[in-house]
């Protein structure tokens, strides 16, 4: 990989002469830090060489000193290990019973990502990916076939699995690193993203990626089918029960995020307040998802007749409506607003109980010499929902996410006027996963100037964080200011919301064909094929005007957009927030 630094952007003593560490408008005493600088009024400036060990002797920049890029040489480890077990045991002539076990483990420290820095040819430096991935898979079953015309199957299975991806340094707080970012949940350590312009262009950032942990996930699934002979019936029956669990962290700028416009306003401590912009994540976004699914079916395969042979069958599936084992899942009900699982709500829509799918199909021996046959069918088979389907659409929305629990900030006038105040109502639950944004000039710039030598070098929060404490404590609102900027409401909050009625999606399918043999070796077969997809999901803004329609004026209290940013629905949660009014 390589690690772009361009030739008049690099730090160089030569360059940037400032007269001590920590002086206003000089280099600060973190940055100078992190980029191994100490400047002595005696001995001058000097640039340590590149050392990705925490504390006072750090130094994160590369060494280059070519007109181009340099090529660092990060080296990826990996390897994988896996193991099987199987067992078949045949007690009697009536009795059987088999069992396999599968266990897996892979993964190793990655050079995924062309900005990752290091000493070159470092197989373990601290913002490589570390991705480990652990799955067991167990099954067993029981055969009993008490006579020639009935079979009993019985099967059970457990299948675990995990995959973290984290950064190499995961687990060291960023204290250590001398970066007080006000971070301190443990699962969000590591050194923060640091973008500087125009090195992050290129393939150049301080920090790691990540977390992002899939699990421990895990499905335990109980299944018995029974198959009987009766004349000219051939009958199967049976049922199933599935239990699914996940655990699913999944995050963006955990760690936090902070960006500068060029390596001058980096030494200088000059947050970015325009263009992209600093963020970190506030809010907890760990979940214990749960759900079960039933099935019983029964089929027949029915010879009506030497030339004729019918089969039938019909499935039913219920899958119960995912949950939270602390219930934080919500909704978005544009009559009563955002709702939470457990706050007025048993579950965060309904499930659907009707998924009834017939099958059926025919083969018939035209003339009995089984030269030509005629062949046709039809059937109804239901989707079955993945949890990613409700929690995490381009892993960023989700019922996981509806903002129930951020306290309501909007202007007591819509329009905002000078002399408006804010009106702050508490939310109505106590869910929500917010990624706040923030100039320099909220308190970025100020954050990192004022961290000393002392508390660098020390690696304590006696110089307060860099990322203000209160993006900590979650807030939506409208985003208005009055016109003297007396303050601004924070920015509103987006919400995702499923179909409280939402219907399983299902596809009709159904062929007929027809089969000749013209020889011993050569036949011919026609056959048509069709299906068709009913209620498939889809993804609608209800915010959107219908065609011809519109919001009318905030200045209009009596248009949808007036009544939606009313004060009083403002803090009532956005009720009755869409183009209808209703």
């Amino acid at each position: 990989m390589e690690a772009w630094a361009e030739p008049s952007r690099r730090i160089n003593c030569s360059t940037f002469n400032y007269a001590s560490v920590g002086t206003a408008g000089k280099v600060t005493a973190l940055s100078a830090q992190t980029a191994g600088i100490t400047i002595d009024p005696v001995t001058g400036c000097k640039i340590a060489s590149p050392n990705y060990t925490p504390g006072p002797s750090e130094s994160f920049f590369p060494t280059n000193t070519g007109t181009g890029g340099t090529v660092l040489g990060l080296v990826s480890t990996n390897s994988q290990n896996n193991g099987v077990g199987k067992i078949d045991y045949h007690i009697n002539d009536h009795h059987s019973l088999s069992g396999m076990y599968f266990n897996g483990v892979g993964g190793g420290y990655w050079n995924d990502g062309a900005y990752q820095l290091g000493i070159p040819g470092s197989s373990n430096s601290p913002w490589m990916s570390s991705l480990f991935g652990y799955i067991q898979a167990g099954s067993g079953a029981w055969t009993w076939t008490p006579n020639s015309t009935l079979v009993n199957e019985f099967r059970a299975g457990y299948i675990h699995f995990r995959q973290w991806y984290d950064s190499v340094d995961h687990k060291v707080n960023p204290l250590a690193y001398g970066i007080n970012t006000g971070v301190t949940d443990p699962r969000y350590f590591g050194f923060p993203f640091v973008r500087i312009n125009n090195f992050s262009s290129g393939n150049f950032r301080l920090g790691g990626n990540w977390p992002k942990h899939t699990g421990p996930d895990g499905s335990l699934q109980f299944m018995d089918h029974v198959s009987v002979l009766r004349g000219k019936h051939a009958f199967k029956f049976g049922g199933e029960v599935i239990h699914n669990t996940a655990e699913p962290f999944i995050t963006t700028n955990g760690k936090g995020q902070i960006r500068f416009s060029n390596l001058e306003n980096f030494l200088t401590g000059t947050v970015r307040s325009t263009g992209g912009l600093s963020g970190i994540l506030s809010g907890d976004p760990a979940r214990h998802y749960h759900n079960s699914q039933y099935a019983l079916f029964l089929q027949d395969d029915w010879r009506v007749k030497p030339r004729l042979t019918l089969n039938l069958g019909l499935r039913y599936e219920l899958t119960t409506v995912l949950a939270d084992r602390d219930n934080k899942l919500g909704n978005f009900d544009p009559v009563a607003g955002l709702v939470q699982v457990g706050h007025g709500e048993t579950s965060a829509f309904n499930g659907d109980h009707k998924a009834f799918s017939p099958r059926v199909g025919f083969a018939w021996d035209v003339r009995g010499d089984g030269k030509t046959v005629i062949r046709g069918g039809g059937s109804i088979m239901y989707e079955q929902l993945p949890f990613s389907v409700f929690t995490a659409v381009g892993n960023s929305l989700g019922l996981n996410l509806v903002p129930t629990g951020p306290t309501k900030i909007v202007c007591s006038a819509s329009p905002c006027v000078n002399g408006s105040t804010q009106v702050t109502t508490p939310g109505s639950g106590n869910m929500g996963v917010l990624t706040v944004t923030l100039k320099g000039t909220d308190g970025l710039t100020t954050g990192w100037q004022n961290q000393t030598t002392t508390c660098v070098s020390g690696g304590t929060t006696a110089c307060g964080s860099i990322f203000p404490a209160s993006v900590f404590a979650l807030q939506c609102g409208d985003g208005l200011a009055p016109p003297n900027g007396a303050f601004t409401d924070p920015v509103p909050c987006n919400s995702p919301g499923v179909d409280p009625n939402l219907r399983l999606p299902y596809v009709s399918a159904w062929s007929l064909g027809i089969q000749r043999a013209i020889t011993n070796n050569l036949s011919l077969e026609i056959n048509y094929v069709g299906n068709h997809g009913t209620k498939f999901l889809g993804f609608a803004d209800i915010n959107q005007p219908a065609l011809g329609a519109g919001w009318g004026s905030a200045t209009d209290l009596t248009s949808p957009l007036g009544k939606c940013l009313a004060p009083a629905n403002a803090a009532a949660g956005y009720k009755g927030c869409s183009a209808s009014g209703r």
